[in-house]
C-alpha cells in the first residue's frame, strides 16, 4: 500500500506542474495578442509624426492674379490638401493635386474681396494610406484685397 501511495504523489505533481505549464503558456498567448492589438489601436495614429516632421511650406497671398499660392518646401510629395477658410472658400477645401517638393500649388481666390485667414492641412501617403499631419498653421493675408 505504501507504494501506491508514493506513486500517486508523483503523478499528482506530475499533473500539477504540467496544468501550471498550460496555464501559463495559455497566458502568454493571450497577453501578447493583446499588446500586439493595443499597440495597433493606439500608437499607429501617431506612427505619421515622425513623416510630418518633414513637411513644411510656406503661403504667399498673389492679389494681382487673385490667386493664393502654397509652396511645398519640405521632403515630402502632398497627396492632396484641405484648406479651411473663414469667408472665401467652402469650409473643409480640398485641393486634389498632388504637390511635389519645392513646388507651388495655386487656389483661385476669384470672388474674394476681404482680408481672408487660411489654415492649411497637407495629406502625404504614410505606410501605404493616406494620413493628415497635424501640422496645420493658420495665415492670414492681412489686407483688404478685391478679386
Amino acid at each position: 500500500m505504501m507504494k501506491k501511495k508514493g506513486i500517486s504523489a508523483v503523478v499528482g505533481y506530475t499533473l500539477l506542474v504540467g496544468l501550471a505549464v498550460a496555464l501559463g503558456a495559455i497566458v502568454i498567448v493571450w497577453s501578447r495578442g493583446a499588446a500586439e492589438t493595443q499597440t495597433e489601436t493606439v500608437l499607429l495614429p501617431y506612427a505619421n509624426e515622425a513623416e510630418c516632421a518633414a513637411v513644411n511650406y510656406n503661403v504667399n497671398f498673389s492679389f494681382g492674379m487673385c490667386k493664393l499660392r502654397i509652396y511645398n518646401s519640405g521632403q515630402l510629395k502632398w497627396e492632396r490638401m484641405v484648406l479651411a477658410t473663414d469667408n472665401c472658400l467652402s469650409d473643409g477645401y480640398e485641393y486634389t493635386d498632388p504637390v511635389m517638393p519645392k513646388e507651388w500649388a495655386e487656389i483661385d481666390l476669384t470672388g474674394c474681396s476681404q482680408p481672408i485667414t487660411v489654415e492649411v492641412l497637407p495629406i502625404i501617403k504614410s505606410q501605404g494610406q493616406e494620413a493628415k499631419c497635424s501640422k496645420s498653421r493658420t495665415y492670414s493675408s492681412g489686407v483688404s484685397f478685391s478679386c
